[in-house]
């Protein structure tokens, strides 16, 4: 055998094996190197489709088993790349005014970091 297969494929294994180690390494580089990306909060009444509508920008709605989510109780954090960017989407959820909704409200639009925009 050719001694330039061999270890070719074992590193392309070793890729395979730790591909969410080796993603998530370089969204810290590229955070490093290029800036923070993109904070989106998303905010609304219940049942808009606020959570779908993220799920619609980062692609997991265009997956075959995909099926909309139910009502949320916390804030829901995704950060994705996307177009070269890097995006840190935070839903709020949606439900009558109360005192947590109130506090999720707070801290999504007065927290660190600062949001570029807002959806509502």
């Amino acid at each position: 055998m050719d001694p330039w297969v061999t270890p070719t494929i074992s590193a392309a294994t070793a890729v395979v094996k730790n591909r969410e180690q080796i993603s998530k390494a370089w969204d810290r580089i590229l955070a490093k190197t290029i800036g923070r990306g993109f904070n989106v909060a998303i905010v609304g009444e219940a049942g808009v489709g606020k959570t779908v509508l993220v799920d619609h920008l980062v692609g997991d709605a265009f997956t075959v088993n995909y099926s909309p989510p139910g009502q949320s109780s916390r804030i829901e954090n995704d950060s994705r790349r996307l177009n070269k960017h890097r995006y840190k989407f935070s839903v709020v959820p949606g439900q009558p005014i109360h005192r947590d909704r109130i506090r999720d409200v707070d801290e999504v639009l007065t927290g660190k970091p600062h949001l570029d925009v807002v959806i509502y």
